[in-house]
């Protein structure tokens, strides 16, 4: 489940389609698998210059500014369940 810390950011799940990578953007490379993993992030899409990333936890700012460091974009911040995020994951780096 996700936490009440998430109000009024934008949930992506399975269910509505938003909890996927796009392909062709090279998502993998600005977030690797072992980053993913370690902080518990997902990326899901590039509009322009800004990286759409899912977090398990996005009221954690100390890590929503370490990922944008790392990235070198700034990001639009979408919330995940620990669940779902692991399952994307598993998913997407193989």
């Amino acid at each position: 489940t996700v936490s009440k810390k998430a109000v009024g950011v934008p949930l992506a799940s399975f269910e509505n389609k938003i909890l996927r990578m796009e392909p062709d953007q090279g998502l993998k490379e600005k977030i690797p698998e072992a980053m993913a993993k370690a902080w518990n992030v997902f990326p899901l899409f590039m509009d322009g210059r800004t990286l759409a990333v899912a977090f398990a936890d996005p009221s954690d700012l100390i890590l929503v500014k370490d990922v944008e460091k790392a990235v070198l974009h700034p990001l639009e911040v979408f919330v995940a369940s620990r669940e779902d995020l692991g399952q994307a994951i598993a998913k997407h780096y193989r």
